[in-house]
C-alpha cells in the first residue's frame, strides 16, 4: 500500500514544532490554523483537504500516537473486506504492548459516560452504543458523504463518540482490527485540569444532543440539576479538578 498524501494540521502551535516538522518532512502537506478551534475542526480541515485531493479514505492520527509499520496496511485490508465500515486498530499505551489503551468503547447513557471496554477477542462489528476512538480512525469517503464530518461543537473529546454513534445509526459498522497496532502516549495526562474540563463539558454536550425522547430529556435535566447541586455542596476548596468540573458546568449552562 502506498500513501497518497500525509496532511499535517497545525492547530495554532506556539513552539517550533511546525517548522521542525516541515524541515524533516518537506513532502507532507501542511495546514496552519490561525487559531486553535479544537480537535474536531482541525481534523475536519485535514479531512476536507484530503477529499479535495481525491482521497477515497482518510485516516486520522493524533500527534501523540505512533503507528506500527503494518498498521495502515491492515486497516486498509479490513476496509477492503468490509467497505461499509469505519475501523480503528488495537491501541496500546506503548510499544511493549503490555497495556491496552483502547480496543472498543461503550456509551453508558444512564451514567452519562463513554468508557473503554477492550473487547479485542472479536472481529465482528461492535454493537449498539459502542464507539471507536478518534486517536487513530480510518474512514471511507462514502461515510463522510452519508453522515458528514466531526461535530465542531465538541472542542475536545466526545467528537469521536458522536461520530461513531451517528455512523452506527446510519447502518455503518464499527470495527476493531485486532492485528493492526498503534501506540498512544497520552500527553493530556500531563494537563489533568484541562482534560477534566473538556471531558465534562463535551460529555454534557454529547448526552444532551443525543437525548431524543421525553424520558431521555427528563433524565438528562434531572442528572444535570443533581450533579450541579452536588458540585455546589461539595465546593471547590482550592481543588483544581473540582474547579475544572465547576467551570465546565457553568460554561455548558451559559452556551446551551
Amino acid at each position: 500500500m502506498s500513501t497518497k498524501h500525509i496532511i499535517v494540521v497545525d492547530n495554532h502551535s506556539t513552539d517550533t514544532s511546525l517548522r521542525d516538522c516541515q524541515k524533516r518532512f518537506p513532502s507532507c502537506i501542511y495546514i496552519r490554523c490561525t487559531k486553535n478551534h479544537g480537535f474536531a475542526r482541525g481534523a475536519n480541515r485535514g479531512a476536507r483537504e484530503a477529499l479535495d485531493r481525491g482521497a477515497d479514505t482518510v485516516t486520522f492520527c493524533n500527534p501523540d500516537a505512533v503507528l506500527d509499520p503494518l498498521c495502515m496496511t491492515r486497516l486498509y485490508k479490513a476496509l477492503h473486506r468490509h467497505p461499509d465500515s469505519i475501523v480503528t486498530p488495537h491501541i496500546y499505551t506503548d510499544i511493549t504492548r503490555h497495556k491496552t489503551w483502547f480496543c472498543g468503547g461503550h456509551i453508558d447513557f444512564w451514567r452519562m459516560r463513554a468508557v473503554h471496554t477492550h473487547p479485542c477477542n472479536t472481529t465482528q462489528p461492535l454493537g449498539k452504543n459502542a464507539f471507536l476512538s478518534g486517536c487513530v480512525l480510518t474512514v471511507p469517503q462514502s461515510v463522510f458523504a452519508r453522515i458528514g464530518f466531526f461535530d465542531e461543537r465538541f472542542f475536545l473529546y466526545y467528537e469521536d463518540v458522536d461520530f461513531s454513534l451517528r455512523a452506527h445509526n446510519a447502518g455503518i459498522a464499527l470495527r476493531i482490527v485486532p492485528d493492526a497496532y498503534a501506540y498512544h502516549a497520552e500527553v493530556s495526562e500531563d494537563h489533568k485540569e484541562r482534560k477534566t474540563y473538556h471531558l465534562v463539558l463535551s460529555g454534557l454536550r454529547f448526552f444532551e444532543k443525543h437525548a431524543h425522547n421525553r424520558v431521555q430529556k427528563c433524565y438528562f435535566a434531572l442528572y444535570f440539576a443533581l450533579r450541579r447541586l452536588y458540585n455546589r455542596i461539595k465546593g471547590i476548596h482550592n481543588n483544581p479538578l473540582r474547579t475544572a468540573v465547576h467551570r465546565a458546568y457553568n460554561d455548558f449552562e451559559q452556551t446551551r
